[in-house]
């Protein structure tokens, strides 16, 4: 089910890329499947990764050091 859908024009020049199409989380268990990762890049090359553990736990660092995150 849908909770949520936010759109940005194409200008922004931010672009949201991921190897998985979906993400199951399963409330029970309080896990995710699979694992994952999401990549947000902007047109200078800058980009902030966000990593989901299987506990659903986010993490997020940059192959850059962009906006003050840590290097992945």
């Amino acid at each position: 089910q849908l909770l949520r859908l936010t759109e940005q024009p194409s200008a922004g020049g931010a672009a949201l890329t991921t190897v998985d199409k979906s993400l199951i989380f399963d409330a029970s268990k309080g896990t995710v499947t699979p694992t994952a990762t999401l990549v947000v890049a902007d047109r200078d090359g800058r980009s902030v990764r966000q990593v989901i553990n299987i506990m659903g736990r986010l993490r997020a660092c940059s192959p850059t050091g962009a906006a003050g995150f840590s290097r992945c």
